[in-house]
């Protein structure tokens, strides 16, 4: 199998408005990657039916995975995934021939065995101190908020603890993943001001629902550019560094 640019798989347990923005900008031709597999943990996850529209409409061939707890029980490991649900996302990604996991919205802790395999581990630093190693995982997270300041929150509960903080920024964060929670090296990170209600009147004072909204227009006009341009210096930093592609099916 040859390609002529790197395929990625996401995984989203929600409605997935951002693996939306992310399929348009494929379809629109502003990135230079594909989306071969989308992965969910929750069975009616409303991101299912952006797939079936994005193959239908514009000829996409994305495949899915609905990997979780009740199709894959196997022992607990903490507040993770399961070793069932661990080796199943690892052979879905791998008979799918993916380059790189994208979390979009993923709402489970992804366990170690994945994280061996595509995340990034703290040897990586120490061989690229450069870049902290991050050009050696394949695997990203976006995250709603500053890091490490609102680690171990999502959605809209990140944008509550920035206002319960009294923060006066939060942000959109992409990031390498590593074992842990809302842990790796920050790749970018995208500020969005906040409107304190001890600042602003009643009608301009952020609420964690206006702010999360905002964090998300932010966040959909720069992943899929951030995504792409991390791939595309990766490839780089593997070939100027004589290193064997990190996208083992593209061809040259």
């Amino acid at each position: 199998m040859k390609r002529h640019q790197p395929v990625i798989a996401v995984f989203a347990s929600g409605a997935g408005s951002t693996f939306r923005a992310v399929a348009d900008a494929v379809q629109q031709g502003l990135v230079d990657f594909d989306i071969g597999l989308l992965v969910t943990d929750h069975d009616d996850a409303g991101v299912l039916q952006h797939v079936e529209e994005l193959n239908g409409k514009y000829g996409f061939n994305i495949k899915t995975e609905i990997i979780n707890k009740k199709r894959y029980p196997g022992g607990t490991q903490g507040r993770g995934q399961t070793r069932e649900e661990a080796e199943a996302l690892c052979a879905a990604l791998r008979d799918n021939h993916i380059d790189h996991l994208s979390l979009m919205g993923c709402l489970r802790i992804i366990a170690r065995q994945v994280i061996d395999e595509f995340g990034w581990k703290p040897a990586y630093a120490v061989a690229d101190p450069q870049h902290n190693g991050m050009y050696l995982a394949r695997m990203t997270n976006t995250h709603p908020g500053i890091l490490p300041a609102t680690t171990d929150t999502y959605g809209i509960h990140t944008q509550q603890q920035a206002l319960d903080m009294g923060l006066s920024e939060t942000a959109q964060t992409f990031h390498a993943v590593a074992t842990g929670i809302d842990k790796g090296p920050i790749i970018a990170e995208h500020r969005v001001h906040v409107h304190a209600p001890s600042s602003y009147p009643a009608h301009l004072a952020d609420t964690a629902e206006k702010l999360f909204a905002r964090v998300q227009r932010v966040e959909k006009a720069h992943l899929p550019l951030d995504l792409d341009h991390f791939l595309k210096r990766q490839a780089q930093f593997h070939k100027a560094a004589n290193r064997s592609s990190p996208f083992l099916f593209v061809q040259d």
